[in-house]
C-alpha cells in the first residue's frame, strides 16, 4: 500500500480502534487526526462503522501534498471500495 520507505510501520488499525473505544467516543462523534500520514485513522474509524452499524465521521490533516495525495487519499480509496 506505501511507497518505497515511507510508512514502512505504520500504526494498526486495531490499535486506533482500540484507543477509539478507550476515549470513549460515541457511534456519532467526530474523529479528528492532524498528522494523518498513512491514514490509519480513517482506516480504523471506517471499520468500526462497519462493525457497530456507528455513523462516526473523521477529518484527516496532512500537510505534506505529495503523502496526502500518494498515500493518505489513495488508502481512504482502498479502504472504501473494499468496504
Amino acid at each position: 500500500i506505501f511507497p518505497e520507505n515511507e510508512f514502512a510501520t505504520p500504526k494498526p488499525v486495531k490499535l486506533i480502534q482500540q484507543i477509539i473505544r478507550i476515549a470513549n467516543c460515541k457511534q456519532d462523534d467526530y474523529i479528528l487526526d492532524s498528522f494523518a500520514g498513512s491514514g490509519t485513522t480513517g482506516h480504523a474509524v471506517m471499520q468500526l462503522n462497519k462493525e457497530d452499524s456507528g455513523n462516526r465521521k473523521f477529518i484527516l490533516v496532512e500537510i505534506e501534498d505529495k503523502v496526502s495525495k500518494e498515500i493518505t487519499l489513495e488508502r481512504m480509496k482502498l479502504v472504501i471500495n473494499n468496504e
